[in-house]
């Protein structure tokens, strides 16, 4: 029992911590090959966390979330090219003192991409290495790990192979990793950002019960609105913590006690929010507290595109109040339709014919055997925009890939033009030296220049144009992928999971973008857990379901709408809609009315993040302010 009046230990502190890295480009007008340096940083952070204590970290794509995780996890300086200052400390150890591989005793980590942090091939040996690195007794090393596989919800994969398994399933194997050895102190990046309903509420019920235990720690989440949805607000932490585009901090203080106006400044950094919390958004965004912040308002603003886009590209900003995209003169004959010898229009169509996929084809692998999916027939006409929706592991990664020709399907066919596919995992498909190099790749002259530094300056890349693309953040990447795809122009666009990492403001860009293209006349399929994206972007709903024998399904084809007023369907396909969501699918008249709700609701968020806040604006009651240093050096 701790006596009235003392004061807990941290388990993790901060004290002016920051990092920067340098990130190499190339230079634009000089030699071949020649490269240039520069910094990028985020902090200062001052942070305690005594025992069972959790902090938020919200920010804009590319702010350094990341990065500070692995500040307050030890791999930089040690293991990752980057400088850092300030203190960071483990009880009174501090943080750099120790080598890296002592960590995983103190410190248990889940990275941003799972695919990154994988790194054996079956799921149980995943699961143990960890406690194989410390050494635990075999006896207690198996009963571990069949227990945090229950916990994760991923008892049925102990026996997979890790190249077999889905994005979120890889994502329950990393969480499952990172808390095997019952370490103190979690940090977990972006944990929900692959999964289905029912993966979200294994990671809360997982990381309730560590912080019930005394573990600690902290966490950069994106889904915000579902994770509410289905826990509630007291299951996210009660301190948040804000940064800006470049990295520091901005707010930081208790998410009960935070105005209005500064909830608008959250949103304003393109932060995900509670539906609830984007009302009050919208409400504390007065003009006597809002300012116009340059570095906020890199992606332009949702009304007024940049000219150098117009001007390049031919974009028109829609009555309907779509974001303006491209209209290439592919996607223009395929809306027009094709004259056969016969004198008739036939509109190109994308033709699946009773697919039959094998597990582990969607990651650029042949099939592994077995069944995944059977008798899949739909087509995807041009000029529609179609959403894949299913749970974690029915094959819509793989479905993508067949698709795209990238990978065999194990019977059936597929019929129709080449599809341009953007991967799941996007630094797979880069192949250049730098962001505009990637953008030009196969063909460089002025005209795809100018359309290339249009796409660029459409996503909020034009500022990254001489970056080696693997320096890039991975919402940047995933910005880039979608671009450089996009400029190849091909009849028909597959994206899988196209806002995963991605803020609030970006994932609104690229959901506008899809929809667009698919306006002008591109067929558009896009893989998705966003409930916001496939009721406000998409025209059909193809729905994965396993049946009673565990083999995936076609189990409808329908529009948003119908979707989402069949609860069925919803729980088939691993999805719970936030009420605000659920409410517009009952009283909307149409699927044109349900439509336009999402994408008014998304258009007045992310005008808001053209501007920032006042920051002068203060939260209220703040954190406790860290108490004196220890004379030995350690917090007190």
């Amino acid at each position: 029992m701790i006596a009235a009046g003392s004061r807990v230990r941290p388990v993790l502190s901060a004290r002016g911590a920051w990092a920067a890295h340098e990130v190499e480009h190339e230079v634009e007008h000089g030699s071949a090959g020649e490269t240039a340096g520069e910094r990028h940083r985020v902090g200062p952070l001052d942070l305690d966390l005594t025992p069972g204590e959790w902090a938020l970290v919200l920010g804009p794509s590319g702010c350094g979330k990341s990065t500070l995780l692995r500040l307050l996890q030890g791999a930089i300086p040690h293991a990752l090219d980057a400088d850092a200052g300030g203190e960071v400390w483990h009880g009174s150890a501090l943080v750099g003192d120790a080598p890296l591989a002592a960590a995983a005793a103190h410190r248990g980590f889940v990275a941003q991409d799972p695919a990154t942090g994988i790194c054996l091939g079956q799921v149980t040996e995943e699961v143990a290495f960890p406690l194989e690195n410390l050494a635990w007794p075999r006896p207690a090393l198996a009963d571990r790990i069949g227990e945090v596989l229950r916990e994760v919800g991923a008892a049925h994969l102990a026996a997979r192979d890790t190249a077999t398994l889905s994005g979120g399933e890889l994502q329950r194997i990393a969480v499952a990793a990172a808390l095997a050895p019952r370490a103190p102190v979690l940090l977990v990046d972006e944990p929900s950002a692959m999964l289905d309903g029912e993966g979200i509420e294994h990671v809360q019920a997982v990381l309730a019960a560590a912080r019930a235990a005394g573990v600690a720690g902290v966490l950069v989440e994106h889904r915000l609105d579902e994770w509410v949805e289905r826990g509630g607000l007291d299951s996210l932490p009660a301190r948040w913590i804000a940064l800006d585009s470049t990295g520091q901090v901005v707010l930081d203080g208790l998410a009960a006690d935070f105005s209005d106006a500064q909830v608008a400044r959250l949103a304003a950094l393109g932060c995900w929010l509670p539906g609830e919390w984007e009302e009050r958004a919208l409400a504390g965004a007065q003009p006597d507290n809002v300012a116009v912040d340059d570095a906020t308002n890199r992606r332009g603003g949702a009304a007024d595109p940049p000219q150098a886009i117009v001007a390049s590209t031919g974009l028109t900003d829609r009555a309907s109040g779509d974001y303006p995209t491209t209209r290439g003169e592919g996607a223009a004959r395929s809306r027009q339709g094709v004259l056969a010898a016969g004198g008739e229009h036939t509109p190109p169509r994308l033709v699946a014919e009773r697919l039959g996929l094998e597990p582990g084809g969607g990651r650029g692998r042949p099939g592994n055997g077995g069944t995944l999916a059977s008798d899949l027939s739909f087509s995807v006409h041009a000029g529609v925009c179609v959403a894949l929706v299913g749970a974690n592991g029915t094959g819509k990664s793989t479905l993508l890939a067949c698709l795209a020709g990238l990978a065999e399907p194990a019977s059936g066919q597929v019929r129709g033009p080449r599809a341009g596919l953007v991967f799941q995992h996007p630094e797979l498909q880069f192949v250049a030296h730098s962001v505009l190099g990637e953008m030009l790749s196969g063909t460089d002259t002025e005209a795809s220049r100018q359309r290339a530094r249009a796409f660029l300056d459409l996503f909020g890349l034009a500022g990254l144009a001489a970056r080696h693309p693997h320096s890039l953040s991975g919402g940047e990447q995933r910005r880039l992928s979608l671009a450089a795809m996009l400029q190849v122009g091909r009849e028909f666009l597959l994206a899988d999971e196209p806002t995963f990492g991605l803020d609030r403001a970006a994932a609104v860009d690229v959901l506008r973008t899809l929809r667009g293209e698919s306006r002008a006349g591109r067929g558009v399929v896009f893989a998705t857990h966003d409930a916001r994206a496939v009721l406000g972007y998409a025209d059909r709903v193809l729905v994965l379901a396993r049946d009673e024998w565990g083999t995936t399904r076609l189990r409808a084809d329908c529009d948003p709408r119908e979707f989402a007023r069949d609860p069925q369907l919803v729980a088939a396909a691993g999805m719970t809609l936030p009420q605000h969501l659920e409410s517009a699918a009952r009283t909307c008249r149409n699927v044109d009315a349900l439509g336009r709700f999402v994408r008014g609701r998304d258009s007045a968020l992310r005008a808001l993040a053209s501007y920032a806040v006042d920051t002068h604006a203060t939260p209220g009651p703040a954190h406790p302010t860290p108490g004196p240093a220890h004379p030995t050096g350690s917090p007190a």
